[in-house]
């Protein structure tokens, strides 16, 4: 067969093909949705059935539940006889500290003491809210030392107990001063002695 030919029997065939599968259906353009305009499509929806607002009382209440009642901090026993230990702040230090001048303010390996530069400037009680006798403690603790006493939470809530004393009231979360002085029962009074913490673990009723 000619050149000719082949080249013309080629180019009916992908005709031919090209013709046939345009046949096969009707071809109709993939719409998808505007994912924005969903987005407010939904909250249309739920804002007009007022779906939006219960969910928006449900969120502002469960952060307010969170901030009244934080979660305790776990691993204290109750004291049941009074002890006295003390904690020394005295760190290493790991690598040279310098100012942003390269004045050298600590060198590397040498020891700290914060107390050396400061002083701890109020007493610090820490006590668990739902046990009265904790609280009644904290009250008579309060007065004694007239506003000299810093009174952490580490069960409780401390907002709640704050408008009732009209003082401040302070929370650990997380227990990081907990862990950090290693106290182990509440209430625990921390007080300065010279360059250490005092820790007593004071027996309540």
């Amino acid at each position: 067969m000619p050149l000719r030919l082949i080249t013309f029997a080629i180019a009916g065939f992908i005709t031919c093909s090209a013709f046939a599968t345009e046949q096969i259906g009707p071809v109709h353009p993939i719409k998808e949705p505007d994912m924005l305009q969903e987005i407010y499509r939904v909250l249309n929806e739920k804002q007009k059935s007022g779906e939006m607002a219960r969910l928006q009382k449900e969120a502002v209440d469960r952060a307010k539940h969170s901030i009244e009642n934080p979660k305790a901090v776990k691993g204290l026993a109750r004291v049941e006889k009074a002890r006295v230990f003390y904690w020394d702040p005295t760190v290493r230090v790991p690598k040279t500290i310098t100012d942003p001048n390269g004045n050298v303010i600590a060198e590397a390996g040498k020891t700290i003491n914060p107390l050396d530069y400061v002083n701890l400037p109020k007493n610090m009680l820490f006590f668990d809210g739902t046990d009265p006798a904790q609280v009644k403690k904290a009250e008579s603790l309060m007065q004694h030392y007239n506003g000299q006493m810093k009174a952490i939470l580490v069960n409780g809530q401390p907002l709640e107990m704050s408008r009732q004393w009209k003082t401040q009231v302070y929370f650990d979360q997380g227990g990081i001063l907990v862990r950090k002085l290693g106290l182990v029962r509440v209430p625990s009074l921390v007080s300065q002695e010279g360059k250490r913490l005092r820790i007593d673990e004071l027996e309540v009723n």
